[in-house]
Order: C-alpha cells, then sequence, then structure tokens
C-alpha cells in the first residue's frame, strides 16, 4: 500500500498521508515521498496550491513510536539524525514553497 495518495483536481494538489493503521505516523519512506510528491508539484505550472490531509481518523500521529524506540534501543544515532535531516528538508521546503500548502486537518494531530 502506498505511503501517501496523490489527486489533482483543477489546480489543486492533494497529498493523503495513507498509514490509517498508523495514524499516519510518518515512517521514512513516507517523508520521503512526501517530499517527493512537493518538489513535483512545486514545478508544476499547471498546479496553484497544494492540500495536504491523512486517511482514516487521524491527519498525523506525528513520527513512527516503534520505530524510534527501536533506534533508541539499538543506540542508532545516525539513523535518528538522518531521520531530523530529512524531515527538516521537508519542512524548510514547505516554508519556502512559492505555493500555499493548506493542512486538511482531520482528528488527531501531533
Amino acid at each position: 500500500m502506498p505511503q501517501i495518495l496523490t489527486e489533482i483536481t483543477g489546480r489543486v494538489a492533494t497529498i493523503t498521508l495513507n498509514r490509517p493503521e498508523a495514524m499516519n505516523a510518518f515512517s521514512d519512506g513516507m517523508r520521503e515521498a512526501l517530499f517527493d510528491a512537493l518538489e513535483k508539484y512545486a514545478a508544476d505550472p499547471e498546479i496553484g496550491c497544494i492540500v495536504i490531509t491523512g486517511a482514516g481518523k487521524a491527519f498525523c500521529a506525528g513520527g513512527d513510536i516503534a520505530s524510534m524506540a527501536a533506534m533508541q534501543r539499538d543506540n542508532d544515532t545516525s539513523e535518528l539524525q538522518t531521520r531530523i535531516a530529512v524531515a527538516a528538508r521537508v519542512i524548510n521546503f514547505m516554508r519556502a514553497m512559492p505555493k500555499p500548502v493548506i493542512a486538511a486537518v482531520n482528528g488527531a494531530a501531533a
């Protein structure tokens, strides 16, 4: 199952976080897929704005706690630093986007 879904309606691109079984908690793959979709839509002159929403009963629970616990248990600080860098890249890209990014928050959000 893809970790994000995308849909274009007119000039609006909708990105749906698609891990409803985990309340759309960010996995490594989801962060990368979100960045790729944002980058694609930022460059597309046919897209006027981007909406981000979540599948199921939550918008996003934040980071995937199970994988964070595994990193802590394994004392894997390099992986943690990589995750932080990727998350910062996504956030900074959204902040600098030339198009509006709208959060359509449904349910819990962290």
